[in-house]
């Protein structure tokens, strides 16, 4: 059984933060409690939140979505490519400029990705 992680952008105070607790409230928001300081209850604040999907980089580093990655196909062995992590329909994608980052034959291996940063902390990675 794979391991349910979070992590999540704090707009307010511009920091990644883990995730310890995840709640509905009554009204439908969602409240979120970083393992940084237990104590306080984020909500309220526009936030981003960013699933573990259990996979890690080449380097042994947790990928989450939204993590930029970097990889080469297996076509192109010479070139790296660039793109930012997404989860669709339960598969980790690689994406740029808003579509999916396909090679000829779609020819490269996620352990081969190595995690360079996310589009929070680091969007200027993707120029």
């Amino acid at each position: 059984m794979r391991e349910i992680k979070f992590r999540c952008w704090d707009n307010t105070n511009k920091k990644m933060r883990e995730v310890r607790d995840l709640e509905w409230d009554n009204h439908g928001g969602l409240d979120i409690s970083f393992s940084c300081d237990p104590m306080v209850e984020y909500n309220g604040s526009p936030k981003f939140l960013m699933q573990y999907p259990g996979l890690k980089d080449k380097n042994g580093t947790e990928i989450y979505e939204g993590d930029i990655v970097r990889f080469r196909t297996q076509s192109s062995k010479t070139r790296y490519k660039k793109a930012v992590v997404k989860i669709e329909e339960g598969l980790l994608l690689p994406f740029y400029d808003g579509a999916y980052v396909d090679d000829e034959q779609g020819d490269y291996f996620i352990s081969d990705f190595e995690v360079i940063g996310n589009i929070w902390e680091s969007p200027e990675l993707l120029k």
